[in-house]
């Protein structure tokens, strides 16, 4: 698996982004200040979860995803629950909260229409 983080600073988010041991910052080869190259991170750094979804979009953390179903709209949001990744549903459906991955099944008919960052009117449905 790679190793690939993106971390949201409040106004964009950062992509190619590496924690460091410094709290609230991250490395970022794309930004220098007089201090080196740290950029300091207001909100959480997201892991990029190891797989691809069907439009070969990288998943990670953070990541929400919805798909149509007879019974209505499902939306997911990728979260890290019991020791794994997994999408939690965020529908008003009567579905399992918590979805381990164990491959992409669960991205399989979903389409990924944003994240809770840049997107966090979509938490609410």
């Amino acid at each position: 698996m790679i190793l690939k983080f993106r971390a949201w600073d409040y106004t964009s988010m950062l992509y190619n982004v590496y924690p460091t041991n410094r709290s609230e910052q991250v490395y970022d080869p794309n930004w220098f200040n007089n201090e080196g190259i740290l950029r300091k991170v207001h909100e959480e750094i997201m892991p990029f979860i190891g797989i691809q979804d069907e439009q070969k979009n990288d998943v990670y953390l953070g990541d929400i995803y919805e798909h149509e179903y007879d019974k209505g709209l499902f939306r997911w949001l990728v979260i890290y629950k019991d020791g794994c990744f997994g999408v939690s549903n965020i529908s008003n459906n009567p579905i399992p909260d918590f979805h381990p991955f164990s491959g992409p099944y669960y991205l399989v008919d979903r389409i990924k229409v944003g994240n809770k960052f840049e997107n966090p009117e979509l938490l609410k449905v």
